[in-house]
């Protein structure tokens, strides 16, 4: 399968942008336990800004962008909420918000019109916290922060990506 010269380098500086900031926010997760909210406020608008110059010249499906940018929202807001007052915690508030400005960074597969791109990688990440939390001793409570993870599942699923559209 050919690809743009042109989308192969936006999706490169998509990507940068997003390990850039997931990168920041993940050490002051591990480090702090807290990422600033600035983290996020910049994240966002640059996260908007590329998806819309993404959606106006590659030319996607309007509801499907609509789409594809509300649902990893959604599943953020649900995951914040059921964690906190359900479960007394566990998803915090970064994790969220990570997840709302992948949404909307990544609204789709990079090279196709199938949204979930953001679920896929929370669910790898998701995986990996919990092989590590199998690993913990029993009745030891240890919080683990969920947003390396994340990322460790953003960067799997991005390489299997690039991998699928260079061969």
């Amino acid at each position: 399968m050919p690809v743009n010269l042109l989308f192969l380098i936006f999706l490169v500086v998509k990507v940068v942008v997003a390990c850039v900031f997931l990168g920041y926010a993940s050490v002051l997760d591990v480090r702090f336990r807290r990422v600033c909210n600035c983290v996020w406020l910049c994240f966002f608008p640059l996260a908007l800004g590329l998806s819309v110059f993404e959606f106006l010249f590659f030319g996607y499906s309007g509801v499907l962008f609509v789409f594809g940018c509300v649902l990893p929202a959604g599943f953020a807001l649900a995951c914040f909420y059921i964690g906190e007052f359900v479960c007394g915690g566990g998803f915090g508030g970064a994790d969220a918000k990570c997840l709302v400005c992948l949404g909307v960074l990544f609204p789709f597969f990079p090279g196709t019109q199938l949204v979930g791109f953001v679920l896929m990688a929370f669910g790898m990440g998701s995986l990996v916290a919990l092989c590590v939390m199998a690993y913990r001793r029993k009745g030891v409570h240890v919080k683990i922060p969920l947003l390396p993870y994340i990322f460790a599942g953003f960067l799997i699923l991005t390489l299997g990506v690039f991998l699928s559209l260079l061969f």
